[in-house]
């Protein structure tokens, strides 16, 4: 009986280990929304000389903001301008940076490689992810500093633009969530030689048993 091919079976260990992490397991968004909360504090809580951010459990006080669906695990926050003490409430999906760092998860792990690679790439993945996801909340944030009365910039309108168009695609594109984790995955995991190994199994093999 002829063996499946790596690819085939990386496609099937890629798409089992991913839905066994995206499944909404209960409780599981409990404990990223806490991290989410956390880290955010802990890295946007001071933003620049006049902003303050604060990722919060519930709103301190009435908003506009639409209620957004449980499932999609909204994540409260508060802005503040410092400077004229006004502020503004809003949600961010933090959904999104969870299941980036799940694809990454699942490429990594489906990969046919080492172990002692898979455990070292998915350590640096990790960091490099989060560091995107990161990445991708200071965009939202930079964004509402820029407009209304919590305005910390005002930004030339080119770069108005431009914050713009880096928003939309980081922020509302879904595509965005799918295509950063496999450019992560390739970084840290993937070897030229694995793509030569992948590719023709059979030469490959018989280089094994050769010892060359």
């Amino acid at each position: 009986m002829r063996k499946p091919r790596p690819f085939t079976l990386f496609f099937l260990k890629l798409l089992l280990i991913y839905v066994a992490l995206v499944v909404p397991w209960p409780g599981l968004d409990r404990p990223y929304l806490a991290c989410f909360r956390a880290v955010g504090n802990r890295l946007f809580g001071s933003f620049g000389s006049g902003g303050e951010v604060q990722f919060v459990t519930e709103f301190p006080f009435k908003t506009k903001q639409p209620t957004l669906s449980r499932e999609k695990w909204p994540v409260k926050y508060v802005l503040r301008n410092k400077i004229n003490s006004k502020a503004f409430a809003g949600q961010y999906l933090a959904r999104h940076g969870y299941l980036t760092l799940a694809l990454v998860i699942a490429l990594i792990l489906a990969t046919p490689v080492p172990w002692s690679r898979r455990w070292k790439a998915l350590l640096l993945g990790f960091f490099l992810i989060n560091g995107f996801v990161a990445f991708r909340v200071f965009i939202a944030l930079l964004n509402e500093f820029t407009q209304g009365s919590i305005a910390l910039f005002t930004p030339s309108p080119f770069w108005k633009k431009a914050l713009q168009l880096a928003f939309e695609i980081m922020t509302r594109s879904p595509e965005f969530t799918f295509i950063v984790p496999v450019f992560v995955w390739v970084l840290v995991t993937l070897r030229r030689r694995d793509f030569d190994r992948w590719l023709n199994p059979e030469a490959a093999s018989k280089k094994s048993r050769s010892g060359k």
